[in-house]
């Protein structure tokens, strides 16, 4: 299912998918001939493939943070019950402060680079008021081993800040066992019976930084994880970051216009932690062989063969329906395949979610809009721009 937000590169970026349980497409069942089909309500949506903007600046820094995320560890591996909501961010990060907090913004507010993945253990269709256990996981880029190790030993980080609310919780020192250079501390949130643990560590000229409630052997296990992915990863230097690209086998012409900072082709190892259910997902793009994800307006999934692409749509519609009660399904005229589902944005709500998806060949597309028929006409088009893509 598509969240319900976009925001730009180097920030939080916020468009996710339902993966889960099984389905099956049976072979040899009648299939409609596109030919035969009228044509679909684009709207103003353009039905053509889209020439793609050139890179910018910031694009460039994040398509090396993704390159960071693809050896970022999953949350599941930290710890197999936070699998939901998955998120990431790249680039040169301004989201520091509120994700992690004011000392840790300011003790590396001269990255070069960063990414860092989030999850959490509660589901999407939980409505109950007790936070999940989450865990956010991050790699920034120092200019060198001398600047991270300084990064980590500011001050700054364990020492005071100004409080949200007058309620926060004080700093406590703790220690990460096996990491005497680590600084890290804790808060204990008895208003939700959570106590959180924020730590940084350098690792050559990175700094590591987490953000949990799963406990301080859930830090050691992310830092163990983590120094050993970074061995051998081979950085980028800024002045070539724009020698890397935000496309992959020209893979955003199929995709909606957007603004240019959300064009990006993302390997399946990066796409897949930015999915709802991070574990369902490694299984489903595994099934069906996804191995590029465009993200624009829309998104667009390469799968190995049609029957992987429908099967990637049946298991998608099957999770939105899951983790949404009371979902109402329609077809789209025009769009052999085409199924789109709409929702209460949450329970209780008048407002509504419309998700939608169709297979076209090996490829996939599926997004989402609070107005059904905006949807109806973006998938529309979508069709369109994908028929004839090999």
């Amino acid at each position: 299912m598509l969240k319900k937000s976009w925001t730009a590169m180097g920030a939080a970026m916020g468009v996710a998918v339902l993966l889960t349980a099984c389905s099956t497409t049976v072979p040899g069942s009648p299939q409609a001939d596109p030919s035969a089909m009228p044509r679909p309500d684009t709207g103003s949506f353009a039905t053509a493939p889209r020439t793609v903007s050139p890179m910018t600046d910031v694009q460039a820094a994040a398509a090396e943070g993704y390159r960071m995320v693809e050896i970022i560890p999953m949350p599941p591996d930290i710890d197999p019950a936070i699998r939901y909501d998955g998120k990431f961010s790249v680039g040169k990060l301004t989201s520091i402060k509120g994700t992690f907090g004011a000392g840790a913004a300011t003790a590396l507010q001269d990255h070069e680079v960063g990414a860092y993945v989030s999850a959490t253990a509660k589901k999407p269709d939980d409505s109950g008021t007790k936070p999940g256990t989450s865990l956010i996981m991050g790699v920034m880029r120092m200019k060198d081993d001398a600047a991270a190790i300084a990064a980590v030993a500011n001050p700054v980080f364990l020492g005071d800040e100004e409080k949200i609310v007058d309620t926060e919780p004080d700093k406590e020192p703790v220690s990460i066992p096996g990491y005497s250079g680590a600084k890290a501390y804790s808060k204990n949130w008895t208003s939700q019976n959570t106590v959180s643990t924020t730590a940084v560590v350098a690792s050559g000229r990175y700094v590591l930084l987490t953000y949990t409630t799963a406990g301080v052997d859930a830090v050691k296990k992310f830092f163990d994880a983590q120094i050993k992915a970074l061995d051998g990863f081979q950085p980028t230097p800024v002045d070539k970051f724009s020698t890397l690209s935000k496309d992959r086998d020209g893979l955003l012409r199929y995709t909606l216009q957007s603004s240019s900072t959300r064009d990006v082709v993302l390997q399946a190892r990066a796409a897949v932690v930015n999915q709802t259910d991070i574990t369902g997902s490694v299984k489903n793009f595994a099934d069906a062989g996804v191995d590029l994800v465009a993200r624009a307006s829309n998104l667009v999934y390469r799968a190995k063969d049609a029957a992987g692409a429908r099967l990637l749509a049946d298991r998608f519609l099957a999770e939105v329906k899951g983790f949404n009660a009371g979902s109402v399904e329609s077809t789209v005229k025009g769009v052999p395949g085409g199924t789109c589902l709409t929702y209460p944005t949450y329970k209780g709500s008048k407002n509504t979610q419309t998700y939608c998806v169709a297979p076209v060949g090996r490829y996939l597309a599926e997004l989402g809009d609070t107005q059904q028929n905006r949807a109806q006409q973006a998938l529309g088009a979508s069709y369109l721009i994908l028929k004839d893509a090999k």
